[in-house]
């Protein structure tokens, strides 16, 4: 009896002990990956073996792993054992990567996550699917990079299909994933977390895939009013024929577009049908300004057989010699605004190829070569603009004049005004100061201030009439005149739509071109009022005295509004106002300026940029035509 209970006791301990002993669950994916620097991808092997244990996890394989991919297997042990209702500690994972001289990065997440939840059910994953994203412990899939390469590696390996992170509509990596699906003819599947990911392993055969989703805002059209805005000295005829040049030359683009592009070649040209009839209702600038963001995704979906670090250099090459061989044609007091806002778009395309060249030359991706396309496109695009406004200021003709001597100070302090808001508007404004073109760095630097500078926090009735109150007394000029249409137009937008992200998203727009409206207007009239008959080698002097220059610049510095328009008007540039006037508005200034330096009762006010609505979500700013 004794011998009985012996044995029994025993085998009772051995099948405790047996779980740790032999339990054992394998299961294998396969991961895409980009080899760095070679803009190459490749699909590995992932296996996991998972037994008793402590929780803990190996990287296996590779001869070196980087710690982020050590964090990521991590993360996807814990994720899969929550979701199963498991407590991770009690097991051992090991990963086992194949094909591979080293590992790092994050985006193999998603993956390790689905081998460890099958390794726990004792299940094995279909061979047919890739998968890339990363992951976090309650089993979120965020964003990885190289998605074309991915695909290209997906596709020349057998698989069906890839689940990648769900990107934003819109966005550069919702355009990389659509390029990345059409080149390859392999769906993309989005995916924003464990739970959507997970039925996409059990399904086998062929999924529909997706479309592009382009940005197709739809713009209350029919509902707008006209345009009311009335150009003071300057004749819009011209810029008709600038919006509708900027128009055809987009829809040029997006005609070159190939077959396997059709879904978002007809998203693209039924949303430059709505920027034309935009522009029909008055709208110069705002049709031929959303027309120009378009160019970018045109140019990149038209230039698909352009991939590769050598063709994108070819590219950025050519764009570069167009923009270098312009040259504005003579300054007069009647096309100074069309040659000085050429010479700043000029100045804007050679600072973006600056930026994007390095891109290319060190891209450790396709991706990262796409993406730069789009730079390498926004520059031709402002080049081509360029081209045709020193067309137009040829065409206005005119006699000769030259910029004052004072002119050189006060872009100067329009620009280290303007020093805290760095980025592309700044970099031109000192390209252009620096080859003595002082108009053009006064406007860069105003466009630096007014579109970088932040915007309200809320829409009320109040900031809405304020809004149309600047925009209303800003048109001297075609510049200022176009800006505060467009304020005006995005005002109706805020007014039409219910959609509260979109309706700030508007009333910012309007609030920032009403203030570059109010601005340039101030600008055009200091301009106006130094540009000097003669060639540069005249010896005339300055009509203009040095106090107007720092006027315009202690308004061009103040952040309110109201100073700033009383501020414009002391200059003597609108040339409207009576003796009585101009003392009544001085005195107003000094009273409002002891005001808010003794008892600080005027509080600065910051307003936002609007984001870049065109489908090139990529860390910059929205830049404007």
């Amino acid at each position: 009896m004794e011998t009985r209970k012996t044995i029994l006791a025993i085998f009772v301990i051995l099948f405790a002990a047996l779980p740790s002993v032999a339990f054992a669950y394998t299961t294998q994916i396969h991961a895409p990956a980009v080899l760095q620097n070679e803009d190459l991808g490749v699909l590995t092997t992932i296996q996991l073996n998972i037994t008793s244990g402590n929780g803990t996890v190996d990287i296996k394989g590779p001869s070196v792993v980087g710690s982020s991919t050590i964090a990521s297997a991590q993360s996807a042990a814990i994720a899969a054992a929550s979701y199963l209702g498991l407590n991770e500690s009690k097991y051992k994972f090991t990963y086992y990567i194949e094909n591979s001289v080293n590992v790092s990065g994050p985006s193999g997440g998603l993956a390790l996550t689905l081998l460890a939840v099958y390794a726990l059910k004792n299940a094995q994953l279909y061979s047919n699917f890739t998968v890339t994203g990363t992951i976090t412990n309650n089993g979120s899939v965020g964003p990885i990079g190289g998605i074309y390469d991915k695909a290209q590696a997906a596709k020349q390996n057998g698989m069906n299909y890839i689940l990648v992170p769900t990107v934003q509509n819109g966005s550069t990596e919702d355009l990389l994933y659509y390029i990345s699906q059409q080149m390859f003819g392999i769906p993309l599947f989005e995916v924003s977390n464990l739970s959507q990911a997970l039925p996409y392993t059990r399904a086998s055969g062929h999924l529909t895939p997706g479309m592009l989703r382009i940005n197709l805002t739809q713009y209350y059209n029919t509902s707008i009013h006209n345009s009311s805005i009335q150009c003071k000295n300057c004749n819009e005829s011209y810029f008709v024929q600038l919006t509708n040049y900027t128009l055809g030359y987009v829809t040029n683009e997006t005609e070159m577009i190939p077959s396997n592009f059709t879904s978002a070649k007809d998203q693209l040209l039924s949303n430059l049908k709505q920027y034309s009839t935009i522009s029909d209702k008055g709208y110069l600038y705002t049709g031929a300004d959303l027309a120009f963001v378009e160019y970018a995704t045109s140019y990149t979906l038209a230039h698909s057989n352009s991939y590769t670090k050598q063709s994108a250099i070819a590219l950025a090459t050519n764009v570069s010699d167009y923009c270098a061989l312009l040259s504005p044609p003579q300054l007069t007091a009647a096309n100074y605004e069309y040659v000085v806002g050429g010479e700043l778009r000029q100045s804007l395309g050679i600072a973006t190829l600056n930026e994007s060249i390095p891109e290319i030359n060190s891209s450790a991706s396709t991706d990262t070569i796409i993406e730069a396309m789009g730079s390498v496109a926004e520059a031709q695009a402002w080049c081509s603009a360029a081209n045709e406004m020193y067309n137009i200021a040829s065409e206005i003709g005119g006699s000769p004049v030259y910029e004052s001597s004072s002119m050189k100070n006060a872009a100067m302090k329009i620009i280290n005004i303007s020093e805290q808001y760095p980025g592309i508007y700044l970099t031109a404004a000192k390209q252009d100061y620096s080859q003595g073109e002082y108009s053009a760095a006064l406007y860069g630097a105003t466009y630096a201030k007014a579109l970088a500078s932040a915007g309200p926090s809320n829409y009320s009735t109040a900031m809405q009439t304020h809004i149309a109150g600047v925009a209303y007394n800003a048109t001297n000029g075609v510049w200022p005149a176009m800006f505060a249409d467009s304020a005006m137009f995005y005002l109706q937008q805020a007014n039409y739509t219910k959609n509260s992200t979109l309706k700030m998203g508007y009333i910012s727009s309007a609030y920032s071109l009403a203030n570059l409206a109010s601005y340039l207007s101030g600008i055009n009239g200091y301009i106006s009022k130094n540009l000097i008959p003669g060639n540069s080698t005249s010896t005339v002097t300055s009509s203009s005295t040095p106090e107007s220059s720092i006027l315009l610049t202690d308004a061009f510095n103040n952040e309110s509004r109201q100073i700033m328009a009383l501020g414009v008007s002391v200059v003597g540039i609108h040339g409207e106002l009576e003796v009585f006037a101009v003392l009544l508005l001085i005195f107003l200034i000094i009273i409002l300026i002891m005001l808010a330096r003794i008892n600080k009762l005027i509080k600065i006010s910051k307003f936002s940029n609007q984001p870049r609505s065109s489908g090139r979500e990529n860390g910059r700013a929205r830049r404007r035509m």
